[in-house]
């Protein structure tokens, strides 16, 4: 049946995302200072856009320099299949040698 299918994320769901559409409509373009962090640069990211993309104190975000300007977007966790890629004959290390068994495990 489909209405099941469209109301597998529950109507919590949709109510969030259409407010998160609506502020992204309502919040107008926002001016801010760079300002000297330490030997970098920053901004301040204002409330309402924090709050829409659900940005919380400390989480990583990705920074990336692009032809329309500065893009900064919360950083996706890499999944198991992205780190195992990642894995190569050069950096993958070596048997370790922990000793021999002492109790009850079976190598």
């Amino acid at each position: 049946m489909k209405h099941k299918e469209t109301l597998k994320f529950g109507i919590s769901y949709y109510f969030e995302y259409i407010c998160r559409y609506i502020q992204c409509i309502i919040i107008p373009n926002m001016e801010v200072t760079v300002k000297k962090w330490g030997n970098s640069l920053g901004i301040r990211i204002p409330y309402l856009i924090a709050k829409n993309m659900a940005l919380k104190d400390g989480i990583p975000v990705r920074v990336r320099n692009t032809k329309a300007g500065i893009l900064i977007s919360p950083k996706q966790s890499e999944t198991l299949l992205e780190m195992l890629d990642k894995i190569t004959p050069k950096n993958m290390h070596k048997e370790v040698e922990t000793g021999s068994a002492i109790g009850g495990e079976i190598w």
